[in-house]
């Protein structure tokens, strides 16, 4: 399908593939080339589970660059700050350590400064962790957000009112 000009069906060829062979490294390199040619989303997720499933520590390094590469073009910060955060954890002593860590903060400061995001990211994060189904923490994720934002109310209202917000807080 791929050589006979179809790549849509090739996709879904390939994507068949790996549901029932999750495993298999050539499907998901097929599969990768496929989604680079078409400049698709679904690639980082590919790149994501053929780096988890390598061996050689340095095809993980360079799926994660890659990863990291292709998350930062699709803005998708989240998962570029995961990437820099793999990659250093690879190379726990080298001399990329510090430039991976430095790029991961330099995306959270520029990309990811709001709290709400932030949060965000944080229960995506823990999602992705094995067991966080039984133990999900959506609800208070939520509930430090609506936190958030009435301290900042209480902030503003206290800046209007020309007054500490300590005051404020003590009359409720």
């Amino acid at each position: 399908l791929e050589a006979a000009g179809q790549p849509a069906a090739a996709i879904e060829a390939y994507r068949a593939l790996v549901s029932v062979e999750p495993a298999n490294l050539p499907a998901l390199e097929r599969l990768a080339a496929l989604y680079r040619a078409g400049g698709q989303a679904a690639l980082l997720d590919v790149l994501s589970r053929r780096a988890e499933l390598t061996t050689d520590r340095d095809d993980q390094l360079a799926l994660y660059r890659e990863l990291a590469a292709e998350a930062g073009r699709l803005e998708r910060w989240g998962r570029a700050v995961e990437a820099h955060r793999r990659l250093a954890e690879l190379d726990p002593q080298g001399e990329r350590r510090g430039v991976e860590l430095y790029r991961a903060g330099v995306i959270y400061r520029d990309q990811l400064a709001e709290p709400d995001e932030a949060l965000g990211l944080a229960n995506r994060l823990y999602e992705r962790r094995p067991g966080s189904a039984s133990r999900p923490v959506k609800g208070y994720v939520q509930v430090l957000k609506i936190l958030l934002y009435a301290g900042a109310a209480i902030l503003i209202v206290a800046a209007l009112m020309e007054q500490s917000p300590l005051l404020l807080l003590s009359g409720l």
